[in-house]
Formats: structure tokens, sequence, C-alpha cells
């Protein structure tokens, strides 16, 4: 039997022959939504190596992503995004995300871009930062901006998700626990308002000029391990954080 590690290997770019491909992609079709959700980071890697934009591969991440649009389909979106600054890619991945959004329900679509919207947003914020200004002065226009943003999701009666995770809900910034973080790249540490009444904020960190790649990576083989501990019967405690690339030297922690 092929597991689906072997599967993703045949995926590689070591592998060209259509059949083999193709016969990965079947191996897949057999694993559970969880598991592919925690390979999507190789499997959309892998879409880069299909001789055409139409493969199985593409037409069966594209369907799991259909099928389940704020687990798999959150991801899909985002590991897509993420990667539209690379102009070897671009138009596939740029094709796949069409197909993607016109065929999910129109509310759904409306999330996923209101979600990159803001994301453009704070990340001109987080650019603006870097400007050699005073200190007192770069916060002063940090919190306009975001006192600003927060007007406007306030006029709209706006909740939006977070490109992290599509289950967390905020309806705003709490603007007095935001900062400006002093290390070299001035990442934004940004505390949103949750929006269950009930739930804490949501804090995390905007960062731009580091490659967050590997982070991404670095958490998954934490994860695996994880899993493989638990099936053990090992209760080994790890406090393990998500970490989303949005783009070219650029994306979000969790805190």
């Amino acid at each position: 039997l092929v597991s689906v590690v072997q599967a993703i290997e045949l995926l590689s770019r070591r592998y060209v022959n259509e059949a083999i491909r193709k016969f990965a992609v079947s191996v897949l079709h057999e694993a559970s939504t969880s598991v592919i959700q925690s390979y999507l980071l190789q499997l959309i890697q892998a879409l880069k190596y299909e001789k055409n934009h139409d493969s199985a591969l593409a037409r069966f991440l594209i369907e799991q992503a259909i099928l389940h649009p704020i687990t798999i389909g959150h991801e899909f979106f985002w590991h897509l995004r993420s990667e539209m600054f690379n102009q070897n890619v671009q138009q596939r991945f740029g094709l796949y995300l069409e197909v993607f959004l016109n065929k999910i329900s129109r509310p759904l679509y409306k999330i996923f871009k209101d979600e990159d919207l803001m994301l453009k947003t704070l990340i001109t914020y987080a650019e603006k930062v870097k400007k050699n200004q005073p200190k007192e002065e770069r916060d002063k226009i940090f919190r306009q901006d975001l006192s600003s943003l927060n007007e406007l999701y306030k006029q709209k009666k706006k909740e939006i998700s977070l490109p992290l995770n599509f289950k967390y809900r905020v309806k705003g910034l709490i603007v007095e626990k935001c900062k400006i973080m002093n290390s070299k790249k001035k990442p934004l540490w940004l505390t949103f308002e949750n929006a269950d009444p009930s739930g804490e904020p949501i804090v995390c960190m905007l960062k731009c000029g580091d490659d967050l790649r590997m982070d991404m990576v670095t958490l998954q083989l934490f994860q695996a391990m994880q899993a493989i501990w638990f099936e053990n019967g090992l209760k080994v405690k790890m406090s393990l954080y998500k970490v989303l690339c949005t783009g070219y030297m650029q994306g979000m922690l969790e805190m």
C-alpha cells in the first residue's frame, strides 16, 4: 500500500510522468479531510510541477476546497494567494483561485474578499511605519490609521474572519492594545476585538520583510511529531501556534 506521504513524494518535481502523478492523486482520494489539510502546503507546491494547468491534482484540490470551503478551502485560498507575486505560477494559481471563488456561495466569496482587503490595508500600515520618522510621530500616525479602519468597520457593522483562521471572527481592533514592535522589521502587534462577546481578544503579529514559509514548515513538522506521540500514547504538551504566509516576505503569526 502507498501512504499519503509516499503519494506526495510521487508528486514532486522528480516525477513528471502523468500516469505516476494520476496514481498519486488516486491515493489522495482515499485520505481523510484532516490529512489532506495537514499536507496542503506541500500539495499546493506540487501544482507547480504539473505539465498543464488542468491536471488530476488541480482538479482534486479544487474539488476538496469547494467541498470543504471553511477548512481546506480557506487555506487553499491563502496558499495560492501568497504565491501570486511569483510570475512563474501567477497565471496558473490565478486561474485556480478564479475557479474556486466562482464555485463557492456568494456569502463565502465575500468573506474571502473582505479578508484580502483588510490584509492589504494592514500591509500598507506595516510598510508606512518602516519610514524614518520620530517614534512619537510614527506611533501617532499608526493609531490614527487603525482608528480610521475601526470606524469603517463600525459604520458597516462588519464582522471579518482573519486569514490565520476562518473561525477567528473579529469586529475591529482594540487600538490602545496595538503597537509597533521594536525589532528591525517593525512588525505590528495587533489586538482584535472578538466578534463573540464572551470571547477573549484575538492577538496576532503582522510581519513584512521576513520569509514565513520556513516557520510554516517548522511548525508543520512539530504538528507531525505531536501526532506521532499521541498515537503512541505519549502526552507531550506543545504550544503550537498558527503561522500563515500571505504574500512575498509577509504574513501573520498567532500570539
